[in-house]
Order: structure tokens, then sequence, then C-alpha cells
């Protein structure tokens, strides 16, 4: 690489432009030789351009392992238009005149100020910044040859350090050579450590579709003249600008299957650029304003783009320019970002290749291939109606997974044109091939999963999510031995991105942001999973007392995420051993193409098995399913593509509800004995109320203690213990029925989702019987034609059985309202009997109150002048008083004393003045104490009265969100329920034993 003085970095400690890489970082002295130098640079940009200086960094802003505050840990590079001045396209500055006169003086010294050196610098201070410098602009210079060299420079650049973050800023058609060298790093191993590195990429009008106007050669002249350029584009590379160009298409639509990893910036401009030229014939130019680059070819239309739109032309589109400072202040602080969490995800992680490609066999043709090579066109195929509508990705919410809407649709040879909505991606050629007839199906089907597989995809999608990009890949996720979390580290991000398996309350509500609370809840699960813990997780002081609702929380939101670099403890999966196990319903996809009558491709998801997990292994596999049927037909039932593609919707629609042998799979069984215990426990609800409601006992009472039973009539202790008894048994049982209704509304609403899913694929079938019954195949269909009508009969039995168990749910809910409004009822008469009894109690007690003070009242000031005068003192002995003499003083003043507590004791006047006193007295005291703790109290006792009061507070907070996790999350209904059926003893109702029997004392004959 050339080392040329004239293109030393103004700033103190930056390499010389264009070294190499491997050359340690040196501070350069600002002499006058290097001042002149660069002022012949910046005053003569075009002639120092025309010399072929080759490619390289004409500026590098910070140091790589170099002390002080300008060591840096990402890699930024600015990429200018081919031919562009390097230092020009970035600046904000005054530029300066063609005059070299003034030479050495103050004036000259003024230089542009590229913003991408200046303000990214001071917003991330992290981020070493190259300035990019292109060849010449000369004949036969393509996009392909640019971006070799770029990456050839990046490459020698970062040969030291070649894991740093990497971002990318690209003005016009520098955009295309970052796009062209992307592409190329990515299918080329000496390069692939650029595109994992590669973390964002910014586009300033970057044409990627074309510009007509580029394209031109009459106005060659003025493009060179509106972005400064050295030279003309020459006709090699303005060509590749064709607006639709297939190279360009094809580079773009290559881009984008790579883009989803990166973070993407767009800029368009929104000022028109003076254009002129003459076309051939005319005699004079003619000059008009129109944008270089469309709003429509300057995006790169992908979820993740930011997209900024510019009060700019063309030309001074990555300046910015004072018009813009709001929107360069928003795009730092986002790339800033962007550029702290690289250094972050890059220090923490060593990049494991998942090596996913060697782990499947599979021979790959696309139908960009088929297309190229046979001449065809799938153009519609992917479209905006057939392809690209029919996706649907839920992007405010990181647990709902992409997924496509269900239909069935064929396209006939002839059809009508595309949507003018979006245009059809183009594959290959440009010009138009045949388009072949094709049939498709997007069809929603019933499985299965274990709970245990579906908290660990969704631990790892969230993981996934928060990582923000799948490289560098985790070395834990490299570990994992299942292929199906490997594919969704991946390709989570893709846009569109892979669709995952989704629950059924994910298909049935699509538009809530976070489902994992209703997944958990799910009644396959709840009826189905294992509810005796292993014995080693049953330990006191292990961490399986803290709440397991609260362990799931602090996992989804990525517990003390924030820092990076934990193994296993980060993935923020339980051990497995603390989960209960059991099913889930999902709601998996079939993609299916047939191309022609004899080509066919299917796409479904796969439930990961193994032979360990017993009886569960291979379960409702759709693809073993379609795979025996084929092989163990010998009639020859599909003779087409269509019949077999009507055979596997066939299989779909049946194979966990029909094919399944494993008795935790049975939906309707499970679903029906589970309403089924619902009613019976109202059934038996019902008739402990009536037994309550006749004054007897019910058979639970039983289970009360002696002393308890011991307590009768109508004393005040057993009227406490009574009503103690009475709220306990209310308590309990209504707790018990808001739990039954709320699993009837659980019950409902799954059953109403699977309703919602068995409709869906009837109206995809009917679709597909449509174009099956039409006069194009009916008569090469009829044994497709059989598949489809069964796989009908199947889904109007579904749909009944599910419209029956809805029907005993609502029945049963209904009984549920009416007994809780008799239950209500007689609790509001049990009440008012309670209440009776406490004011019958109460008034029998003041009554008693009321006499005893009375008497108090009345003998206590006669008993105290009686001992006053009994005392054996010295002046009662002298003089002996007579009894008249004692009555005189004792008498009228116990009357005294006797009517002044009285008064005390009835008035409310009274009584008001003495609280009024009492209160004064203990505010004056309470005032006292704080003067004292202010001004007197040592220091040390407040602190430790302050921990003290801390410590309570804490200690009560705790104790409060103990108790209330352990009613909300430690309450499990069914358990309850299934341990009630095995200790519960049946009793044969005395009215069908002979009376006879019952007064002969015979033992009642129960079951249990």
């Amino acid at each position: 690489m050339k080392t040329e003085n004239s293109s030393q970095s103004h700033q103190g400690n930056n390499t010389g432009a264009g070294a190499n890489a491997k050359d340690p970082p040196t501070r350069h002295t600002p002499t006058a030789t290097v001042q002149t130098q660069t002022m012949d640079f910046l005053q003569e940009p075009q002639a120092a351009l025309a010399a072929d200086l080759g490619p390289g960094f004409v500026d590098v802003n910070g140091d790589v392992g170099g002390p002080g505050h300008n060591e840096t840990a990402v890699d930024v590079i600015a990429v200018p238009c081919p031919g562009a001045d390097p230092l020009q396209t970035w600046s904000t500055g005054p530029e300066l005149g063609g005059d070299t006169s003034a030479l050495g003086s103050r004036s000259s010294l003024r230089r542009p100020s590229p913003w991408v050196t200046r303000d990214l610098r001071i917003s991330a201070n992290i981020a070493r910044v190259f300035l990019y410098r292109h060849r010449a602009l000369e004949e036969g210079l393509t996009l392909e040859s640019l971006s070799e060299d770029l990456l050839d420079q990046v490459s020698q650049m970062r040969n030291a350090a070649s894991s740093r973050p990497l971002f990318f800023i690209a003005h016009s058609i520098g955009g295309l050579v970052v796009k062209s060298a992307l592409v190329k790093a990515n299918h080329h191993p000496r390069y692939q450590e650029i595109v994992d590195s590669c973390h964002g990429v910014t586009f300033f009008g970057t044409p990627h579709r074309g510009s007509s106007f580029m394209s031109m050669p009459h106005l060659k002249g003025s493009i060179q003249e509106l972005l400064h350029l050295q030279a003309t584009l020459p006709r090699s590379l303005s060509d590749q600008l064709r607006v639709n160009n297939s190279q360009l298409i094809g580079l773009h639509d290559q881009f984008v299957d790579m883009a989803s990893e990166l973070r993407l910036w767009s800029f368009y401009e929104t000022r028109e650029s003076l254009l002129s030229g003459s076309a051939a014939g005319l005699p004079s130019e003619v000059q008009f304003d129109a944008p270089l680059v469309s709003v429509k070819s300057a995006l790169v239309d992908l979820w993740q783009e930011d997209v900024y739109a510019m009060d700019s032309d063309h030309a001074h589109l990555a300046s910015f320019g004072p018009r813009n400072a709001g929107i360069l202040d928003s795009y730092l602080a986002d790339l800033a970002e962007a550029i702290r969490k690289a250094a972050l995800l890059s220090s923490a992680y060593t990049h494991t290749p998942l090596h996913l490609r060697s782990r499947v066999k599979v021979e790959i043709e696309t139908f960009a291939t088929l297309a190229r090579t046979q001449g065809l066109d799938f153009s519609r195929l992917f479209d905006y109606d057939n392809w690209v509508s029919k996706q649907i990705q839920n992007r405010n919410s990181d647990s709902q997974p992409a997924y496509l809407k269900a239909m069935c649709k064929y396209l006939p040879a002839v059809d009508r044109p595309t949507s003018p909505r979006i245009s059809p991606p183009t594959f290959g050629p440009s010009t138009p091939g045949i388009m072949p007839s094709c049939l498709y199906v997007y069809l929603p089907f019933l499985h299965f999963d274990t709970y245990r597989c579906m908290i660990r995809r969704r631990k790892l999608i969230a993981r996934r999510r928060y990582h923000g990009r799948a490289k560098p890949v985790p070395k834990w996720v490299a570990q994992q031995d299942s292929l199906e979390l490997k594919a969704i580290w991946e390709y989570i991000g893709y846009d569109p991105p892979l669709n995952c398996r989704r629950t059924l309350d994910q298909f049935g509500h699509p538009s809530l942001r976070d489902t994992n609370s209703r997944d958990d809840d799910q009644m396959l699960y709840k009826l189905t999973k294992k509810d005796e813990p292993p014995p080693w997780s049953q330990a006191p002081n292990s961490s399986s007392t803290k709440s397991m609702g609260e362990r799931s929380v602090l996992s989804a939101k990525g517990s003390h995420a924030g820092s990076y670099g934990d193994t296993d403890e980060e993935f923020g999966v339980e051990p497995e051993p603390e989960l209960k196990d059991g099913l889930v319903l999902m709601v998996d996809q079939l993609w299916l193409w047939s191309i022609d009558m004899t080509t066919l491709t299917t796409f479904f998801s796969r439930r990961e098995s193994s032979p360990t997990e017993g009886t569960l292994f291979q379960q409702a596999d759709l693809r073993n399913s379609v795979y025996n049927e084929l092989n163990g037909d010998l009639t020859g039932r599909t003779e087409n593509t269509l019949d077999l593609a009507a055979l596997i919707v066939w299989h779909a629609v049946t194979v966990l509800l029909d094919r399944s042998s494993h008795p935790d799979l049975e939906i309707f069984r499970i679903f029906d004995e589970g309403i089924g215990i619902l009613a019976e426990r109202m059934t038996q609800s019902m008739k402990r109320f009536r037994i309550r409601a006749l004054g007897m006992e019910a058979d639970d009472d039983a289970t009360d203690s002696e002393e308890d039973s011991d307590v009768e009539g109508d004393s005040p202790a057993a009227i406490r213990k009574r009503h103690k008894r009475e709220l306990e048994r209310s308590e309990r049982e209504n707790r018990e029925h808001t739990s039954a209704l709320l699993e009837l509304r659980d019950f409902a609403d799954e059953l109403t989702t699977l309703q919602k899913l068995f409709e869906t694929q009837e109206s995809t079938i009917r679709q597909m019987k449509e174009i099956y019954m039409s006069k194009d195949f009916r008569d090469v269909t009829k044994n497709g034609q059989d598949f489809l009508d069964e796989a009908l009969e199947y889904l109007d039995d579904y749909k009944q059985q599910t419209a029956e168990m809805l029907k005993r749910v609502d029945t049963t809910r209904n009984d549920y309202e009416k007994m809780l409004e008799m239950v209500q009822r007689q609790a509001q008469v049990d009440e008012v009997r309670w209440s009776r009894l406490q004011a019958e109690l109460a008034s029998s007690q003041n009554l008693s109150v009321m006499i005893f003070t009375t008497f108090t009242v009345i003998f206590l000031p006669l008993t105290f002048f009686t001992g006053l005068f009994g005392m054996n003192t010295t002046e009662w002995q002298e003089q002996v008083p007579s009894l008249k003499e004692i009555g005189a003083i004792s008498l009228p003043a116990s009357a005294l004393l006797i009517m002044v507590s009285l008064v005390a004791a009835f008035n409310y006047r009274v009584q008001s003045t003495f609280r009024r006193a009492y209160v004064g007295i203990k505010d004056a005291w309470k005032m006292l104490k704080r003067v004292y703790a202010e001004r007197l109290e040592p220091a040390s006792r407040k602190a430790a009265k302050r921990r003290r009061r801390e410590e309570k507070k804490k200690q009560r907070r705790l104790r409060e969100a103990h108790l209330a996790g352990h009613d909300d999350q430690g309450y499990d209904f069914w358990a309850m329920v299934k341990r009630q059926q095995r200790d519960m003893l049946y009793r044969i109702p005395d009215q069908n034993v002979n009376s006879s029997a019952s007064a002969n004392g015979l033992p009642g004959r129960t079951r249990q």
C-alpha cells in the first residue's frame, strides 16, 4: 500500500494516510512541511485525486492498543462516492476555493471539518474512524473492482485486530460498493471475518435499485459538477446504475438476505438537484430540477431500517449542514449506542460457529436457480399478493413468532399482472421467462410439545432478542444439542424471520405482546403434568423455595442481563428437575408448493424427539405419517403432485387428533374429563350447600377437631368458634369456586381457539377443493378430492365435539354462577343471624358492665372513707370521732364523687374534654421526645434506630411478597382436585339403604 505524506492526518496522534495497518500509530508534529503538503492536498483536491494514488485511507482517527483516552474498540469506515473528495463529502464547514496564492498564510489553514471524525468521536470515543479513498475513475471500473479494493484495504488494516466490530458509512454509489463488498465477503472465506464483525451500515442516498439520471450519458458532466467528482463516471460504472438492472437487483437481494443481522440507517434527499444536459438531436443544453436518487431507490426496505428524510440535495446529503443539526444529533446518539453495544458483545463473547449446514445434508435448488437455468419465472409466488401480504410479523412483541396467513391458491400459466403496490423480486435475468402454473398451500395444523422444550425455546428467543444479533454466537449456544434452538438463534432475526413453532395461545391471540402466562396455564399441561417433583428438588434450603413464577419472570426479562459474558446461568433456563414436565398444544405450519404435476415442495415444523422420551417418541410426526402411508399403500392412490398435496393436507389435519396412540395426546378425551370433573364438583358443592341449609353437617365437616365439636350452645366461646369455622369454610369454598370458574374460562378460551383453528383449516381446504373441482383438474385429482372430502369430514367431527364441549362449559359455568348467587344469599342470611347473636351478646355484656360499673361507682367512695377513718393514726386516738361526724364527712363527699363519676362515664361532652386533654398531653410528650432526638440524642443511637426501622420495613415487604406469591402462584387447583379424589370416601346414601338395616345399626357401606 502506498504511503503519501500529502494525506497526513490533521489529528496529532493519527497514523499516516494509506499506511499499513501493521505499522504502529505515530504522533506527528505539525511542522511547516506537513502543513504545506496538507494545504496542497486541500487546495487542489481535484489535482491530487487526478493522479492515481490508489485506494487507501486518507485519515485514521484513533488508536489500537495505545495509551490514553484515544484508545478505541470499534472501527468505523466512511466510504464516499467513487471520484468524490474523501474529506469534503462529510464536511459541514466552509470549503476552500481554488486560489493557491495564499499558501502558508493564516487563512489557508482553514480546512473541511468532517463530522465523522469530530462529532462521531465525541459521541462514541471508542470508535476508530477511517476516511476511505477510492482509486481514480477510469473506463472499465465497476462495482466489483471497487468492492475488491475496499475488501483488500479493510483486510490489511484490520489484520492485527480482526475481531473488532465494524461499521460502514457510505454516500451515494459508495453504498453500492459497501454492499458489493459485504456480499462478496460473505461468499469468500478470506473475508468472512469482515461480514461476521460488521454490525451496521449507514446509507446516504444510495441508489439500491438504480438511478436513471446517473446512468444517462448526456448527464455525465452535470453529475460530475454536482458531486465534485475528479472525472465523469465511466460507462462501465454508469451502466450498472440503470433502474432495475439485473445485476444491481441481484446484489440487493443477496444483501437483503444477509442484512438481517445489521443495523441499517438510510437517508434520502428531499431537495431536488439542478441537472443540465443535451439529448441527441437537441442543439442546446436543457436544465431541470430532479432528485438524483428517488426515495424508493434510496431505501433498503427492511423492518430494522431507520429512515431519515434530509432537508438537503444529493451532493450535500452526507454533510448534514445546519438545517439538519437535529437529525445529526439523533443519528449520532443512535449510532453511538449501537457502537457501545457492539463493543460489549465483542469483548464478552468469542464467536463460535454453529455449522448448521453441515448438520443437515440437503441439496438446495432455489427458485432463483430454476429461473436462471430453465428460463422459468417464479416471481408471482413471491410478489405482494402471494407472499409479502401473507407474512405476519409482530415487531412490537418479543414472544410472538412470525407466521403466514392460511391460504390456498392456484396460479395458472397465464394470469393477471402482479400487484402494482410492490414490485416483485427479480430472479436471474430481467427478460420475461415462462410462467409455469403453480399451486401453493399455507395451512396451520395442531401439534404438541413438552413443557420443558417450550420453556427452553422461550428463554432462548428472549436471550436472542436481547443479544440483538446472532454473531458472535456464545459458546453455550453452540454446545446445545437441539438443532431447533441453534436454527432459532441463527435465523430468528432474518427478514422475513424464521417461523418458529407457536403455542395454542399464540395462534389464538396473535395481538398479545406476551402469552407466557397463558402458555404456562394451558389446560392440557395442567391435566397431564407430573405432580410429584423429584426428591432432590425438595430440599428446604435449596433455591427451589423461590417461586417458579418469580424465576420465570426474572429469566424472561433477562435478569440482570445488562452485563455480558455469563454462561448458562445467563441463558435463564431453569434446571430441568425443578420443572414439572407435561404436554402443551402447539400450532405448526405447513407450506406446500406444487410447481407442476411432478414436482412438490413442502416445509413444516418438526418436533425434536429422542428415544429417551419413551412412548412419546415420534408421536404425531407428520413426515413419518406421510412416509409410512406412501410406502405402506401400494395401490397408487397418488398419481400426481396434486393428489400427494391433498394426502399431506389430510395427514396434517388428522396427525395429532386421530393418528397418535399416547393416552396424553387424546385431546378431546382429556378436555372432556376435565369439564366433567368441574361439573361433578359443582354437583357436590350443591349437595353440601343443601345439607348446610337443612341444618345438618356435611361430610367434610367430619375433619373438624373434637374441641370444635364440643363447643356448642349460645355461649360467647361457642359463637366465636362457630363464626370462625364458618369464615374459614367460606373462604375455602370461595377460593375453590373462583378457581373452578377460572378453569372453565380457560377451557372455553382454548376450545374457542381450537374451533378457530378448525374453521381456518376448513376454509383453506375448501379453497383447495374448489381448485380440484375446476374443469382443468377434475379428472386428474379424483384421489385428491377423496382425501380432501375425508379431511373435511374429520374437521366437521372435530368442530362438533368442540361445540358440544363449549356448550357443556357454558352450562357448567352458568350452574356455578347460580350456585354462587344462592351461596351469597345464604351468606347474607348467616351474616344477619351472626349479627343478631353478636348484638344480643353485646347487649347482655353491656348490661352486665353497666351494673358492675354502677355498683363500683357507688361503693368505691364509701370504701375509701371507711378505710380512711379506720386507719390507726394519732389524730384518731386522741379524739375518737363519732359515727355522726364520720357520716357528715363521708356521705356528702361520697355522693359528690358518685355524681361526678357517673357524669364522666355517661356524658359525651365531659368525655370529649378529657380526650382533648389526653391528646394535648400526648402531643406535648411527642414534641419533647422529638426535641430530645434532634438535639440531645447521640448520632450512633439515631443510626441504630434508623437501621432497625428499615430492617422492619424490609421484613414486612418480604413477608407480604411471600404471602402474595404463595396465594397467587402456590395454589394448584388441579393438584388439589386430584388429591381430594384420591382421599375421598364415597358413602352410599341413607335413602338407598333399607330402614331396617339402619335401625339395626348395620354399618354403612362405603367404597373408596
